[in-house]
């Protein structure tokens, strides 16, 4: 009775938020055509929208990452043709104008800037809406360019969860070097391509319960793959990772991308596609020339919400701190004490956490799995 009870609530969650997500149905017409965008130099029209609307964007970017907020860059907003039911959120730009138009404030020189808005009024390929104050409307062009790098942490990629549970997930890749195509996440021992919201994210649902560490796998528009672990589910708030796509000039081109944001659905194999090993650092990626780096797990958001961790952590335990000796950091480990745990190496010490009492971790998956599937 319980079991049933159960079953239908998760059954309405899932209705509940396919009602509420709208599904961007990319397709890969939408990667080519943003793609191109740092092939060519687009036309169109320029003008003013005074100050940025913090939380109104509909790319859903704020509270803004690092690349979005160097100094000398702006945010703008952009229209359909360069949107592209988000694909172009987060994409850098470089805007340029002499001055041809009418208006107090021509846009003269170069405008380095971020896309995070939808500009409905926007319908020539190259117009955009500035997050300046100014007056008027001039002529511009623009060509799409790698986002600046920055030093340290702050320049790798970040991953964020909105009202996700662990049925239900919704995370979105942001602070990246140009737009992620596709993302897909190993759910019950399968990579599933998850599929892309028109206000940024990346949805999965109706896939089974969601484990962590959760193995995704990155794809950018340029057919780049990168892989990380994202330790626990916390919304709201923004894991930092190891990773950071090297840009526009690296990978196989978008034309043999398999998930680009439409689910489990042709190119992608139906069902899902069986994980490799971890790769290492230089490694060949997944066909089509696309470029396969190591898979480190993201770190911990430094605020702590009140949501509740999954699954737990805690110190080296039994392990001791020479288990980690010789050991790659970053990668989940199985503990050789316990089925249900796994070890995560940092700066030489182990730290513990654990599947729960029922899901056991699978070393070849890289995951909690179902007892049936781990051998231990």
């Amino acid at each position: 009775m319980r079991l049933a009870i159960l079953l239908a609530l998760i059954l309405a969650v899932n209705l509940h938020f396919k009602e509420c997500v709208a599904v961007g149905e990319t397709n890969l017409n939408h990667i080519k055509t943003v793609y191109n965008r740092y092939m060519k130099r687009s036309y169109g029209d320029g003008t003013y929208y005074g100050e940025y609307p913090v939380g109104k964007g509909a790319c859903t970017l704020d509270p803004l990452s690092p690349l979005a907020t160097q100094p000398g860059w702006i945010r703008v907003a952009t229209g359909q043709p360069n949107y592209q039911s988000s694909l172009g959120c987060g994409m850098c730009v470089e805007i340029h104008g002499k001055g041809d138009g009418l208006g107090l404030d021509p846009i003269k020189g170069t405008v380095k800037a971020v896309v995070n808005d939808l500009c409905e009024g926007c319908p020539k390929e190259g117009s955009m809406d500035l997050y300046i104050n100014g007056d008027g409307r001039w002529k511009i062009s623009f060509v799409a360019v790698d986002c600046p790098s920055v030093a340290g942490e702050a320049g790798k990629i970040q991953f964020r969860f909105q009202g996700s549970n662990p049925w239900y997930i919704k995370v979105q890749v942001r602070n990246s070097k140009i737009p992620t195509a596709g993302l897909e996440a190993l759910i019950g021992g399968r990579f599933h391509c998850l599929k892309r919201s028109t206000d940024n994210f990346f949805v999965g649902m109706g896939l089974g319960r969601v484990s962590f560490p959760l193995r995704i796998r990155l794809t950018s528009i340029s057919g780049e793959q990168l892989e990380a672990f994202i330790p626990d589910l916390k919304n709201d708030l923004s894991y930092p990772s190891n990773i950071q796509y090297s840009g526009i000039k690296v990978g196989g081109g978008p034309s043999g991308i398999q998930c680009f944001g439409q689910g489990d659905k042709a190119p992608y194999p139906p069902g899902g596609m069986m994980p490799g090993p971890v790769p290492t650092s230089g490694g060949s990626g997944g066909g089509s020339g696309a470029t396969t780096t190591k898979a480190p797990v993201t770190q911990r958001p430094v605020t702590q919400p009140p949501s509740t961790q999954s699954p737990t952590t805690s110190g080296g335990g039994s392990t001791g701190t020479g288990f980690c000796q010789g050991k790659k950091k970053g990668v989940p480990l199985a503990d050789p004490n316990d089925c249900h745990g796994f070890i995560i190496c940092s700066a030489g010490q182990p730290n513990k956490f654990t599947c729960g009492p029922v899901l056991k971790f699978n070393p070849n998956a890289n995951g909690c799995d179902h007892p049936h599937n781990v051998q231990c």
